[in-house]
């Protein structure tokens, strides 16, 4: 979708309070460019689509109390970082991004206007859940070819309300596929405490850390283990083309009753 580009580049960045506080519902915020259905604030409590997590929706309400709704989030004009680390790979990522927010029909705001931000809260909830069961099932599938000495490459992955997935490069046996399955539900119910370590270049990126797994990330999560639902934790494989295949978990019960689409 077109829009003035050159007066978003030309903006602060935008300052995220979803690393933050990935437990806030509402925001206010100060509308620094208005364009048709287009919006760009001086900070957000949306998360913006990046790293395969889709992002936010929700409302903005307006000081006369009209609603406009959020469909969309996308980071743009940000500048890469390279953070070297011992202890762990760190890919390039995108920081002092202007997070611009996409809304079903033009806005009823103008710039200076203090709008209050709120998300569409158990969809993101139930996002939370699913990025934090991601790094397990990342964990898993890495140490069941680590222990038979096959390299494996993710080729893309996506995280939703419903779902985690990752698109990876070689297809996986039912007997692999029964291992990285005990190997995710054995490091859950460990029990351990989750740490979110802070990285001090950037707020866009994190350190997911669990027992002894370290994951930079940029993503939302839950705090604590017990707010999954372990008793519902499903996972589903399916092979694609000669050599790929897809790795599914998801603590949603609809997931497992063929309900929710894969």
């Amino acid at each position: 979708m077109k829009y003035d580009y050159d007066s978003v580049f030309r903006l602060p960045f935008t300052e995220r309070t979803y690393n933050k506080n990935p437990y806030s519902r509402e925001l206010k915020a100060k509308a620094l460019f208005v364009e048709g259905n287009i919006a760009v604030f001086d900070k957000t409590i949306f998360y913006a689509e990046s790293g395969g997590q889709v992002s936010d929706i929700g409302k903005i309400i307006t000081p006369d109390h009209k609603t406009n709704n959020v469909i969309d989030v996308q980071h743009k004009f940000g500048s890469k970082l390279s953070i070297k680390r011992t202890d762990v790979d760190v890919p390039f990522i995108d920081v002092e991004t202007r997070i611009v927010h996409f809304f079903s029909s033009p806005v009823d705001f103008k710039i200076g206007d203090i709008v209050t931000m709120s998300i569409e809260w158990d969809r993101r909830y139930s996002i939370m859940k699913h990025h934090t069961l991601a790094h397990f099932l990342f964990y898993a599938f890495n140490r069941v070819f680590n222990e038979s000495h096959e390299s494996i490459s993710v080729k893309g992955c996506s995280i939703d309300e419903n779902k985690a997935s990752f698109s990876l490069n070689k297809k996986i046996s039912m007997e692999a596929w029964e291992t990285i399955k005990a190997y995710t539900l054995e490091k859950i119910h460990l029990d351990k405490q989750v740490i979110i370590e802070p990285e001090a270049k950037t707020d866009t990126i994190f350190y997911w850390r669990y027992d002894d797994l370290i994951i930079p990330c940029g993503g939302t999560h839950i705090e604590k283990l017990n707010e999954l639902d372990k008793n519902s934790i499903f996972f589903h494989k399916k092979n694609a083309g000669k050599d790929r295949s897809r790795v599914y978990i998801s603590n949603n019960s609809s997931f497992i009753s063929g309900s929710l689409s894969i």
